[in-house]
């Protein structure tokens, strides 16, 4: 696995590759970090790291299953994080993360049944939150405590957590709107929607 830990670097632009991971926790990065069409067989870290633009992950594959596949708390990225069509096989861990732009997870497919597809527990970000259309999750989307200066969109995305809630969103702060839409949310109850709703508190953030 390369190893970047704590590492200084003007950008790091590695589209396209087959990796067994990558490590570049608490590293700083002062343009972007592009891993677009990249496919990893171990986790990609990026604990603490600084990202000063957008971090791409689009169109990459990562597969860990039942691990922590990406592990991104406490990580700051000065532009947008780009997910779409991003595919994981195991958790996308980015609690407390700080992104001043928008964290775009359209397309993206997350699958760690048993266990939480995406924690992004107390995340800031500054644009929208995106998971429509095409967002599928299998395992729990947890987005509690989260602060979202624009609005948060499911319409259209398809949330599976079998036996338990799907979505767990409690003491959301969100400026404009937190969007379900129709159909956005499905557990193995029928009320799953429903279910997913009421472990939700969006309130509106100050403008």
């Amino acid at each position: 696995m390369p190893l970047l830990r704590g590492a200084r670097i003007r950008e790091l632009a590695l589209t396209g590759c087959v990796l067994p991971g990558l490590a570049a926790d608490t590293a700083q990065i002062d343009g972007r970090l592009v891993l677009s069409r990249c496919r990893l067989t171990g986790p990609l870290i990026l604990t603490r790291t600084q990202i000063h633009s957008d971090l791409d992950l689009r169109d990459t594959v990562i597969t860990v299953p039942g691990a922590e596949v990406i592990s991104a708390v406490h990580l700051i990225a000065g532009g947008d994080v780009l997910c779409t069509n991003l595919a994981v096989r195991g958790t996308f861990r980015c609690s407390g993360a700080a992104i001043s732009g928008e964290f775009d997870l359209e397309g993206a497919s997350l699958r760690n049944p048993d266990g939480h597809a995406l924690d992004a527990y107390h995340v800031q970000i500054t644009e929208d939150f995106t998971f429509h259309p095409g967002f599928c999750a299998e395992g729990q989307i947890i987005l509690s405590g989260a602060t979202v200066a624009a609005a948060i969109g499911f319409c259209g995305a398809r949330l599976n957590n079998a036996g338990d809630v799907a979505l767990e969103a409690i003491d959301v702060n969100v400026a404009r709107n937190f969007d379900l839409g129709h159909g956005s949310a499905s557990t193995a109850a029928s009320n799953s929607t429903a279910a997913a709703s009421a472990r939700s508190s969006a309130s509106a953030m100050p403008r």
